[in-house]
């Protein structure tokens, strides 16, 4: 198994701050593990932009930069 598909948990504090991650990143799903496993590193994920919920209601391009971040411009 490389890096890049090494479970990462659901839970994000771990990184310090919450991220978006589109679909297309995610590999598979565990349910009984409560493991979601996707196909990018621990770095890529923690140097993400950070999400932030008051914008994301409230700006409509603000999905863009995660879109250009992960290199998939129609999240």
């Amino acid at each position: 198994m490389s890096s890049a598909n090494l479970p990462r948990r659901r839970r994000w504090s771990t990184l310090g701050k919450r991220v978006q991650l589109p679909a297309g990143v995610i590999e598979r799903i565990d349910t009984a593990a409560e493991t979601v496993y996707v196909n990018r590193t621990k770095d890529q994920i923690k140097d993400a932009p950070e999400f932030e919920e008051a914008r994301y209601a409230g700006e409509p391009t603000y999905l863009e930069q995660f879109g250009r971040y992960y290199g998939q411009p129609h999240m």
